[in-house]
């Protein structure tokens, strides 16, 4: 939901009676939360209703609101509430406590708390041994690229320009994953060649991260900015792309292919 507070006072009240649903789902979550700390299914719900607040917030203007909801959403990323056991729905149940405090001081138009004791206890768990059977989720890609794939690539390394193989993390709560898989691949055509992507055809359903060979005359960082999209790719990793065995014949002997870009 969007607001604009320009249009009047209405829209300032339809703002705070939505966040207080939000708040009052996110209570309720909290309580399941201590009866099924696991449920996967249900800490995606919590996600989902703090990113709900976490753009409603920003759209309004409330940004101390907006950034403790978009540090807890982090938070709650799968690979880190798989160490949080019981102690996830004592930060729900705090953060939905936080929240509340805040749009009392925002109808209040005074300062809002700072959301410190949130962070803190965000931080506490988040430096919990992990148990020695999780593996810390490390987002990476393999780039096994075709024959005609890496040909491609060196023809653009040969040509002066700068690839990048570039791993994309699709979100956990990603609602449609053809849909991020179109967006991924036009953030790419925005921003630079694209030589070369995995998958190129049919999605599988239980897709978890895109690969793509990107020439661009972006920095690294602004790439992962560029790439990283709301809802649909929660995170980035860029890495130079180094030329194959393709390129180990002279240049004159070497049969490399007009470079095109992926469609």
């Amino acid at each position: 939901m969007s607001f604009n507070f320009n249009d009047g006072s209405d829209l300032r009240d339809l703002f705070f009676e939505s966040a207080a649903e939000l708040l009052q789902n996110l209570n309720e979550q909290g309580m399941e939360l201590e009866k099924r700390p696991s449920d996967t299914e249900l800490i995606r719900s919590v996600r989902r209703t703090i990113h709900t607040l976490k753009g409603d917030s920003a759209a309004c203007g409330y940004t101390e609101l907006a950034d403790l909801a978009h540090e807890l959403e982090d938070a709650l990323a799968p690979d880190v509430v798989a160490n949080i056991g019981s102690g996830l729905a004592e930060l729900v149940l705090l953060a939905a406590d936080t929240f509340q405090e805040m749009l009392r001081s925002y109808r209040e138009n005074k300062k809002p708390p700072t959301g410190n004791k949130v962070r803190g206890k965000m931080q506490g768990l988040a430096n919990r041994p992990s148990p020695k059977n999780i593996v810390p989720y490390h987002l990476s890609g393999r780039f096994a690229w075709s024959e005609y794939e890496q040909m491609m690539i060196d023809n653009a390394l040969a040509q002066g320009a700068t690839v990048y193989n570039i791993a994309m993390a699709l979100d956990p709560n990603c609602p449609i994953i053809d849909a991020a898989v179109q967006m991924a691949r036009s953030a790419c055509v925005a921003s630079g060649e694209l030589l070369a992507m995995s998958p190129s055809g049919t999605i599988p359903q239980n897709l978890d991260v895109i690969e793509v060979a990107l020439a661009s005359k972006l920095k690294a960082p602004s790439l992962v900015k560029k790439l990283k999209i709301p809802s649909m790719i929660s995170d980035v990793v860029v890495e130079r792309a180094k030329a194959g065995s393709s390129t180990s014949a002279p240049a004159a002997e070497a049969e490399i292919p007009e470079r095109r870009t992926v469609a």
